[in-house]
């Protein structure tokens, strides 16, 4: 039975017989249909390798706006202005900081593989204080706030 084979895929197909999936030798009285149909089948086995090269070649790094909020168990609550709902949290500020790189990398494949397009930005948010008279009145309470 002739064979067909790609760089990792190697495929067994009565009447035809390619090589790397670029050349294909066919036999005396087959289904020029069904060698077609194969013909196709091999290109986009390659098309498939081709694009997931690419893409894994042309990674691009990006920096996304990153809250690090002290817990009040200790550590660091972190959430992603961005990507709501994705958070995580760090016992001390290197460990938040990996984790924020773990989740949201996971965060964003997934965003990827379900085919949603992923936000770049090209700024990034102020984050600063303001100082503010409160009324006389006023009730503080000095605990963190939880978003």
């Amino acid at each position: 039975m002739p064979i067909l084979q790609t760089k990792n895929l190697t495929k067994r197909f009565d009447g035809v017989k390619a090589v790397d999936g670029l050349s294909v030798e066919i036999e005396k009285g087959k289904n020029i249909k069904n060698i077609l149909n194969l013909t196709i089948e091999a290109l986009f086995d390659i098309l498939i390798k081709i694009m997931t090269k690419i893409t894994q070649t042309k990674r691009k790094n990006m920096r996304y706006p990153t809250i690090f909020e002290p817990a009040e168990e200790g550590g660091f609550n972190v959430f992603f202005p961005s990507f709501p709902g994705c958070v995580t949290f760090g016992r001390n500020f290197e460990e938040a900081k990996i984790k924020a790189k773990e989740v949201l990398e996971l965060w964003l494949e997934e965003l990827s593989v379900s085919g949603e397009e992923i936000p770049a930005y090209r700024s990034y948010p102020i984050v600063d204080e303001i100082d503010v008279t409160l009324p006389s009145k006023s009730k503080i309470l000095y605990e963190p706030a939880h978003c």
